[in-house]
């Protein structure tokens, strides 16, 4: 499924992370993925996978959260709730968010445009850039 705003081919690098579970466990991976030849200011380094022009580069979380508790909350509530609002906002480079979940054998997916911090998606998103920045 296509969105508008994911960036097949990013210029800058663009944050992703990935919860799973192994062995019981909920575990968080944090990347980031960019395109070098759109990007010549990231050049990719040694630590970093790249293939098909587009570079992976994993980042460490050293914020420690409860990722199984976090992980129930995105699959049983809507991460970014939307606001009523009499005004049409805009946005081409807000932060975004795609939030995709499966439990008890059912698909859901979440799209966040600028979440608010004090949402779900809001803090997933703090993290993220947290993390990225701290590398």
């Amino acid at each position: 499924m296509a969105r508008s705003w994911a960036p097949v081919v990013p210029m800058t690098p663009v944050p992703f992370l990935r919860l799973f579970r192994a062995d019981g466990t909920v575990r968080a991976q944090l990347f980031v993925y960019w395109a070098p030849p759109l990007s010549p200011a990231r050049p990719a380094a040694a630590i970093d996978s790249c293939r098909d022009g587009i570079c992976v580069r994993p980042i460490d979380i050293k914020e420690q959260r409860d990722w199984k508790e976090l992980l129930a909350t995105l699959t049983r509530q809507d991460a970014c709730p939307t606001q009523t609002s009499e005004t049409l906002m805009v946005c081409s480079d807000c932060d975004q968010l795609w939030i995709k979940t499966t439990a008890g054998g059912k698909y859901r997916e979440q799209s966040c445009q600028q979440p608010a911090p004090d949402t779900p998606a809001g803090a997933l998103l703090l993290l993220m850039k947290t993390a990225q920045a701290a590398r």
